[in-house]
């Protein structure tokens, strides 16, 4: 695991540091579907057995892509607060937390602020926050206690946490959907992006996740480590970190229209220029071990460590590489591969472009 990086290397121009509108004023409309064909007398029965089978076809279609967030045209803008935390959040033990201070120790308990920052978006003050530990291969219940004693230490409401879930638990358990309803605060917790997909994605669950995404503007979303990069459209599955190497790639839950990273390093940096190569939208965010950018409707910040937006892009008009990404550490193949990066440091605001790209939403006419 990479450690807390403090770089200040930096590319291309700075952002301004005072909040800015990052989103369109209004959606396109959808275009309005074609008036159904009429069918001749002589046809009528096997036209309406067609009509039948594709309506069930679409019935079908439809559930998969509302669960996956496909078929979406064009893509509604997010009223909730998003959270990407690079990792590296300290797995303290729930023993240690019953030490005198320790408790009440947010150096001790936090010492990035990320949990702070993360109870800080919420207009709850003493927010109810549910944690999602089933991508967790030891023991989900160990990771969620030691979330729960944590979170509430630094002024949480109440936590709560969904320990060892399967596919059918989620699917059949209406509870899970209720308590995920109520909750101010959800939070994807590390572990395997592919296990938190296989017991969580595609579920009446995961869809309470998105509607709320879309919609509710009292609501933060945060993923950590695991729990950021399946937000992505393409999730990286694994790989990509020996020189030479292409990163696996599979379907995320495309909450944001990017590949996303984690506990991104020097090393990292290169597995993410590969998997933005490899990937259909071409663009990328890497998230430094113990930083975290967060994106709310109307604004948007770097909190406690670099983070790097990557795009796919043309080579300069004398095919020379950028000089400014040679020289930054773990970006040279960038430069190579006709990449363009920016990394914006704490406090910055990332551009406007970079979001609008991130969280799919189309440039203003």
């Amino acid at each position: 695991m990479d450690g807390c990086e403090s770089t200040t290397d930096s590319v291309g121009p700075t952002s301004p540091d005072t909040p800015q509108s990052i989103l369109p004023a209004g959606m396109t409309p959808r275009a309005a579907a074609p008036p159904p064909l009429s069918a001749t007398r002589l046809g009528r029965r096997s036209f309406l057995g067609g009509a039948v089978a594709g309506a069930f076809g679409l019935i079908a279609y439809g559930r998969r892509a509302s669960l996956r967030g496909e078929g979406e045209n064009p893509r509604p803008v997010p009223q909730a607060t998003l959270m990407l935390v690079g990792g590296g959040i300290p797995e303290v033990l729930a023993a240690d937390l019953q030490k005198p201070g320790r408790r009440k120790d947010p150096a001790y308990c936090d010492p990035c602020g990320l949990f702070r920052e993360m109870l800080r978006l919420s207009s709850n003050p003493r927010p109810h926050v549910e944690c999602i530990t089933c991508a967790d291969e030891d023991d989900p219940n160990v990771l969620g206690e030691q979330h729960r004693l944590v979170i509430e230490s630094l002024g949480a409401g109440s936590v709560g946490f969904f320990g060892p879930l399967q596919k059918r638990d989620v699917v059949r358990d209406e509870a899970i959907v209720q308590r995920l309803r109520r909750a101010d605060i959800v939070l994807l917790c590390g572990g395997d992006q592919s296990l938190l997909d296989e017991r969580f994605g595609a579920t009446p669950a995961c869809a309470v996740l998105r509607d709320r995404y879309w919609r509710d503007t009292s609501f933060v979303l945060a993923g950590n480590s695991a729990g950021a990069m399946v937000l992505a459209n393409e999730m990286i599955t694994g790989g990509g970190e020996v020189a030479g190497r292409t990163p696996s790639m599979g379907a995320g839950w495309n909450f944001v229209t990017a590949t996303v990273d984690t506990h991104v390093g020097p090393r990292r940096r290169r597995r993410l220029g590969r998997a933005v190569m490899k990937s259909s939208s071409g663009i990328g965010v890497g998230i430094t071990t113990q930083a975290a950018l967060v994106i709310g409707p109307r604004t948007a910040s770097v909190v406690s460590g670099p983070v790097i937006f990557v795009r796919r892009a043309e080579r300069a008009a004398d095919g020379r590489p950028d000089a400014k990404l040679l020289a930054v550490e773990g970006c040279e193949a960038y430069a190579r591969d006709g990449l363009t990066a920016r990394i914006y440091q704490p406090g910055q605001t990332p551009d406007r472009d970079d979001l609008n790209q991130l969280i799919g939403t189309p440039k203003k006419a």
